[in-house]
């Protein structure tokens, strides 16, 4: 068992054509999912074409059960009831059930282009120290707020993850790990309910118990996350607080050494980042987006340490 406590119109994949594949048998693919039916359905259809070499792990973490629909019409997918424990808690639940020797960890509301379980695969070479990380762009280029929060991603593994072959950060959405070592070190730390720094507390914790993390740009997630202001605003309030939440963890606990806090120049630097990778058509919107974003974090780390009545 696991120790540690702590909508909008998107185009689906056309599934009528083989994807060109190696065997990639001792894999289950884990996804945690919480009332998304549409997204998990066209997550599960993009998966077809490796129904017979990997198990699929459904943790629906919905009390009401909302996946059990969607889940019927995939005989193969095996379905878990989390009910209400949290993303990280869901992670753990599905990499505990799976029979497979190697966890690729998705979210529903991301679709796996070619080569993707393969090459995630690959990457790892059969070395349990080693966790293989993949690219997560953004589906929905049309969106504003999505463009915005995948920018800041792009930023963040440029800045953190200087060396591909031994990074620092990989998103929880597009990764494989080994299932013992994983279960080993603990999983991700089940104490952040909400999606905001678990994964950044599991690539530490993974990289202090040795281990490595291997980045793939060409293994790629396309991310279909459609929201609006409010859905943004909120996301980034939540980021600031599982931030809070990681820092005073990581003081708390001596051998979480980190990095604290970013300093004034990294924050001025990802203000400037779209500017670098974008026209003057679209740079000044991203930017002001990034600012709100930035405003919306530290507001949640703000209320975090306020809620817990601690900094450190």
């Amino acid at each position: 068992m696991i120790a540690r406590t702590s909508k909008g119109a998107v185009p689906l994949v056309r599934t009528d054509l083989p994807l060109e594949r190696e065997a990639t048998p001792g894999v289950s693919i884990v996804i945690p999912t919480r009332r998304r039916q549409e997204a998990l359905e066209r997550c599960l259809t993009r998966l077809s074409d490796w129904w017979d070499t990997a198990e699929i792990v459904v943790v629906d973490d919905d009390p009401e059960g909302s996946a059990d629909s969607i889940c019927q019409g995939f005989p193969s997918a095996r379905r878990i009831r989390a009910a209400g424990v949290g993303a990280a808690a869901a992670r753990n639940l599905g990499a505990e059930a799976a029979a497979n020797a190697w966890i690729a960890f998705l979210d529903d509301d991301c679709l796996p282009r070619r080569g993707w379980l393969e090459g995630l695969l690959s990457a790892c070479g059969s070395d349990s120290r080693v966790m293989s990380a993949g690219n997560v762009l953004n589906g929905l280029a049309s969106n504003p707020y999505a463009s915005a929060t995948h920018e800041l991603l792009d930023y963040l593994h440029g800045s953190d993850n200087g060396v591909a072959d031994d990074a620092q950060f990989a998103a929880s959405a597009n990764l494989m790990v080994s299932r013992e070592a994983f279960l080993a070190m603990g999983g991700f730390d089940a104490s952040y309910r909400a999606a905001g720094a678990e994964d950044r507390d599991f690539c530490l914790r993974w990289r202090q118990s040795g281990g490595r993390i291997r980045l793939c740009a060409g293994v790629v997630v396309d991310h279909y996350h459609e929201m609006g202001l409010g859905a943004f605003c909120r996301q980034h309030f939540q980021y600031g607080a599982g931030a809070a939440r990681f820092h005073h963890l990581k003081w708390q606990d001596g051998s979480r050494d980190g990095r604290g806090f970013h300093g004034v120049t990294w924050y001025l630097r990802l203000l400037l980042h779209p500017f670098r990778r974008h026209s003057m058509r679209h740079a000044p919107r991203l930017a002001a987006l990034l600012a709100i974003a930035q405003w919306m974090t530290f507001s949640g780390i703000t209320a975090e340490i306020l809620r817990t009545g601690r900094t450190r």
